[in-house]
């Protein structure tokens, strides 16, 4: 979301922008000033460039909001699952972990190696 956020900042900087260089442009047309071609077609595409940026950037949007609530979906699940897990490891690691009351050393050190695999 700050992405988005970041992005209409920039939309509202370029359109600022876009206005007072061409009129720069047009002015310096109307008093006859050497300017490169190229750059005055430039000038005079910029605003139709800009319009299918914000476009395309418009429809990658939508897409993203499309697509969201199914990657949110997955995630909570995956949370949910991740924290079953764990909470599963915690009591093995209670109950049947090295800190044991009773155990000998080396079968300590046996489960130490049980749970770095899990």
């Amino acid at each position: 979301m700050s992405a988005l956020s970041k992005m209409r900042e920039a939309e509202i900087k370029v359109d600022m922008t876009i206005g007072p260089v061409e009129e720069a442009y047009a002015m310096l047309s109307r008093h006859d000033c050497h300017v490169m071609r190229e750059e005055v077609e430039n000038v005079d595409t910029l605003q139709y460039r800009w319009t299918k940026v914000l476009s395309q950037s418009h429809k990658v949007q939508n897409h993203l909001l499309s697509i969201q609530p199914n990657f949110r979906k997955d995630l909570v699940n995956n949370i949910t699952v991740y924290r079953d897990a764990v909470d599963d490891f915690i009591g093995d690691y209670d109950g049947k972990g090295p800190m044991e009351l009773g155990i000998t050393p080396q079968e300590a050190s046996e489960r130490v190696s049980i749970f770095q695999v899990k």
